[in-house]
């Protein structure tokens, strides 16, 4: 998986969010972000739904987003 979340990268990209803002847009640390761009834990569901709101995409193409090949399991003390 050389690049995960790409879609939503470029979505972002196109909107001129960087990962500092976004981080606070998501009330989250930007080591937090960074670490679940690189699949090294998981997006939450409110983060992956808040996410779709901040590009102005229906859930319904969620999948687009967050495909469930770049979505990592919870890590056991996620559960």
């Amino acid at each position: 998986m050389p690049n995960p979340f790409y879609r939503l990268r470029f979505e972002l990209k196109e909107r001129d969010i960087q990962q500092q803002e976004l981080a606070g847009r998501l009330r989250r640390g930007a080591c937090y972000i960074s670490h679940r761009f690189r699949s090294k834990g998981s997006w939450s569901l409110w983060e992956a739904f808040e996410m779709m709101r901040i590009i102005g995409e229906p859930l319904e193409k969620i999948a687009l987003y967050f495909p469930p090949d770049d979505v990592p399991p919870p890590e056991k003390e996620e559960l």
